[in-house]
């Protein structure tokens, strides 16, 4: 089974969790604020201007998770639509609930995504951390269209976790998204998974996979599925106000990519609600969104290596992660999204509105590092039984 990778929860008046060893529940006042008020968006680099200073193609991100309030104001808007499942059906029905395979892709009425545990089109969330993650993502990409993929549900036998992320990768792979976001994982590996992954590589989907909550480093004690030798997955940890990496999250300066915001972070919740949370699952989430950003200006780019590495490339280097992460950095918008010269953009493709642009933000390293190759582990868990 796998872990979720949020450590700390802010969740209001909503159900009691259970799931972590060590959980912080902490009452707030359910609200939103807007990003460009937030330190994460100063650590990172983005503001309102740069998302919307040209129009963006929208971009399909994945969120294979807990499944997501799909009814929350806030997130209506982002969800990503199956329009073989939507409008009338030959006998006048509505296409998104007439119980038939319409688009035949081997699931019926699934117009926002996919249940994978209960194999339904039912996508609540029970847990909270998928709407949480989504959240994240669809405020720092308005041009993300959530595609909401269940993998787990505190209420289901967990034991078949690994089945259901296997189903939920290739059912992205199939139905157009441009980037998954797992923000999950375990020590245990699976070569299903592996292997589903790299399928999704080989479509041009770029994998966002959360380091982990474990404290300890990736380098000799590998979390999945963050670390497998397969170059379109981006390993992200989290980091504080401060810069610093959480003391819970996972490092290692050869499996542990970059690093984003993951502490105290207020996102949406069921039922309406806004809540904080804390871990890689949502500094993760930050980079998918930023990803989306990047995919929605340049919607030719295909190969998601090339992506993986602009993205880890021009991070902001942080002197507190040496010896933390591949480049020593923190995701930066800024540089992800503007160009090289006042020509061309970091994929070599002409571009305009260039101008105001300062070269001096960007790295001049333009290395596509080499796949890892991990350390033999010192010891690996006997046990493959990782509860959420």
């Amino acid at each position: 089974m796998r872990k979720l990778t949020s450590l700390n929860f802010s969740m209001g008046k909503l159900a009691t969790l259970t799931i972590f060893a060590a959980l912080d529940l902490i009452m707030l006042t359910p609200q939103a604020r807007a990003l460009d008020q937030t330190w994460e968006s100063k650590i990172i680099e983005i503001s309102p201007e740069q998302i919307n200073s040209e129009p963006l193609s929208s971009v399909t991100v994945a969120v294979i998770d807990t499944g997501a309030d799909v009814a929350h104001p806030s997130l209506q808007a982002h969800l990503w639509i199956n329009s073989g499942e939507t409008g009338r059906d030959s006998a006048g029905q509505d296409r998104s609930q007439n119980g038939i395979d319409d688009d035949q892709n081997g699931f019926i009425d699934d117009v926002h995504g996919w249940n994978f545990a209960d194999q339904s089109r039912k996508l609540k969330d029970l847990h909270g951390h998928g709407t949480h993650v989504a959240g994240i993502i669809s405020q720092t990409a308005p041009n993300a269209k959530i595609m909401v993929l269940k993998y787990f549900d505190p209420k289901a036998p967990s034991d078949l976790a690994l089945d259901h992320t296997v189903n939920a990768i290739r059912y992205a792979v199939k139905m157009g998204a441009r980037i998954i976001n797992y923000s999950a994982g375990g020590r245990v590996p699976c070569e299903a998974e592996r292997v589903a992954i790299d399928e999704a590589r080989k479509a041009g989907v770029i994998f966002i996979a959360a380091a982990g909550n474990e404290a300890a480093n990736s380098d000799y004690y590998p979390y999945f599925p963050a670390d497998y030798r397969v170059s379109n997955i981006v390993s992200v940890t989290a980091v504080s106000s401060d810069r610093k990496i959480l003391r819970s999250s996972n490092y290692g300066i050869h499996s542990v990519h970059i690093a984003a915001p993951g502490e105290a972070i207020l996102s949406t919740a069921p039922g309406g609600k806004f809540v904080e949370m804390t871990g890689t699952s949502q500094a993760t989430a930050f980079v998918s969104g930023v990803a989306a950003l990047l995919l929605g200006r340049e919607p030719e780019i295909r190969d998601p290596e090339l992506i993986a590495q602009h993205l880890i490339n021009s991070g902001s280097t942080v002197e507190l992660l040496v010896g933390k992460t591949q480049e020593s950095s923190i995701i930066n918008a800024q540089r992800a999204l503007a160009i090289r010269d006042s020509e061309r953009d970091a994929f070599g493709i002409n571009s305009t509105n260039t101008s105001s642009i300062d070269p001096s933000l960007f790295f001049s390293d333009t290395r596509v590092a080499q796949p890892v190759v991990h350390p033999e582990l010192a010891s690996r868990e006997a046990s493959s039984v990782q509860k959420p």
